[in-house]
């Protein structure tokens, strides 16, 4: 799994920015550490039922049973999730009070860029799952 800068990661979005090596199947791999993290820091919270459908979202598209979402959100969503339990930040996350602000921008800025397609998956998973 490559370590992304945090520079790449305010760019990841912009057209021609390479991001080949990505795969949403780390994201599946390292999904008990991504919600490891996410349960021990408290600045995380407030993100944990999205993280988790995020990491539900990846692990669908990556079997196969969810395949009409856009390739770029899943690879967009993997970045943020990866990104997230990557050892080097550009704030070190055993900084008290700030380590994870980098962590917590990424994945805000992901939840917000891929909003319709997160919406799109949760009705898709209500109607397929009849999750309440």
């Amino acid at each position: 799994m490559k370590t992304f800068t945090f520079e790449e990661t305010v760019c990841f979005e912009k057209k021609g920015k390479n991001f080949d090596n990505v795969k949403p199947d780390d994201v599946v791999n390292k999904s008990s550490g991504i919600l490891r993290k996410i349960k021990l820091v408290k600045e995380f919270a407030s993100f944990v039922k999205n993280i988790k459908t995020l990491i539900e979202m990846v692990k669908a598209y990556c079997c196969k049973i969810y395949t009409v979402v856009p390739k770029n959100t899943i690879v967009s969503i993997s970045f943020a999730l990866i990104y997230v339990v990557t050892p080097v930040d550009a704030i070190p996350d055993n900084i008290p009070g700030i380590g994870y602000v980098d962590d917590i921008a990424v994945v805000e800025r992901v939840l917000k860029s891929t909003n319709r397609d997160i919406e799109d998956y949760k009705e898709w998973e209500k109607q397929h799952h009849n999750v309440a």
